[in-house]
């Protein structure tokens, strides 16, 4: 095996890792440098290459134009996987703040924008949750592994892929936002019923402190409920990457 080989294959196990990085949350990002991606795609593609059949690789190289797009579909749906834990998240915090009135507060997170402030608390909470369980690693890990369930050249195709996220992305954020929601909207009856049987009492002015009020305090409560539903959704994320 030359040197021109070598590295003809490693560019191609790059393709990958590096589709996969481009769509996972974190590497991801913006903010993360061009290069340092690169570097980190170079590096998980030659610990690909040289944990499954090189010789495979070097014969697919030689079809390197047809080999290209089966690879990024690979590395993007297994990127786009680990997205749906993050996705639900922040779809349950927008859910929760529409509840409690928070639907107009916005903030910026630093990495996509100005968002909706509690999507940006769940979000802040999913990555602290990724990596505290060293989900980066495990990112990798899978990548790596993915060498020998799927090698490079093998004719692949997620056929319910996108059934399989959109059902992860929406089960997900259910699983997160439905305490918390839920006892927020017994609030809103509560709130109702009161404005009923009180019709001289202004429920516009105490109706929204109210609600918001009654919200942070279920948050505070469930949180740690919400934070092991966001736990397992990291998980099957994992789950489905590997299908």
């Amino acid at each position: 095996m030359t040197l021109t080989e070598t590295a003809a294959g490693i560019a191609i196990a790059s393709i990958r890792p590096g589709a996969a990085l481009f769509a996972s949350p974190l590497f991801g990002n913006s903010h993360v440098p061009v290069p340092l991606r690169i570097a980190i795609a170079i590096a998980i593609g030659w610990a690909g290459f040289s944990a499954g059949n090189p010789q495979a690789a070097l014969t697919a190289a030689r079809d390197a134009p047809f080999i290209v797009l089966p690879e990024l579909l690979i590395g993007l749906t297994m990127g786009f996987a680990m997205q749906m834990a993050f996705a639900a998240a922040m779809m349950a915090g927008e859910v929760i703040g529409n509840t409690m009135g928070l639907g107009f507060a916005t903030s910026p997170n630093g990495l996509a924008g100005p968002a909706p402030t509690l999507g940006n608390f769940m979000s802040f909470a999913t990555t602290a949750i990724f990596l505290a369980s060293q989900g980066h690693l495990t990112l990798v890990a899978m990548v790596v592994a993915s060498f020998h369930d799927i090698p490079i050249g093998s004719a692949w195709f997620p056929g319910n892929a996108m059934a399989m996220f959109g059902t992860a992305l929406f089960s997900g954020a259910v699983s997160i936002a439905l305490p918390v929601t839920f006892a927020l909207v017994i609030v809103q009856v509560v709130l109702a019923l009161i404005a009923k049987a009180a019709p001289a009492l202004n429920l516009f002015a105490i109706g929204l402190p109210f609600t918001q009020l009654a919200g942070a305090m279920l948050l505070v409560i469930a949180f740690p409920a919400m934070g092991s539903a966001i736990g397992e959704q990291i998980r099957l994320s994992f789950e489905l990457a590997t299908k």
